[in-house]
C-alpha cells in the first residue's frame, strides 16, 4: 500500500515506507473511486530516493518512488487516461 504522488498514463510516483531496488518489476494495482474495479498491470521501478521533506517533517523515512508501466493494454490505458482525467478535474474545482 503507497500513497500516490502523481500519476499518468505511463507511470506514477508513490510515497512508501521502504526501498524498493531500481529495476525491481512489480504488480500495480490502482483504485479507481469514480467507478469500476481496480486497474492491475505491471510495473518497474526506475527511481527511489530518501523523501528528506517526510523525515524532516515526521521523523519517518518515506521514499519517493517512480514507477514505469509495462504491458499495459489499450483498454486499460483508456481506463487510466479517464481516470487521471477526472482527478484533474476535481483538482480544477478545489482551487
Amino acid at each position: 500500500m503507497a500513497n500516490t504522488a502523481n500519476i499518468s498514463a505511463g507511470g506514477m510516483c508513490v510515497y512508501l515506507n521502504e526501498v524498493l531496488a531500481i529495476g525491481t518489476e512489480l504488480e500495480v494495482r490502482i483504485d479507481n473511486f469514480f467507478e469500476g474495479g481496480p486497474l492491475k498491470c505491471r510495473g518497474k521501478v526506475l527511481r527511489c530516493q530518501l523523501d528528506a521533506s517526510s523525515y524532516a517533517q515526521k521523523r519517518q523515512k518515506f521514499f519517493e518512488i517512480g514507477i514505469e508501466f509495462l504491458e499495459m493494454e489499450d483498454a486499460q490505458r483508456l481506463y487510466l487516461l479517464g481516470f487521471v482525467e477526472r482527478l484533474m478535474h476535481l483538482k480544477e474545482h478545489k482551487s
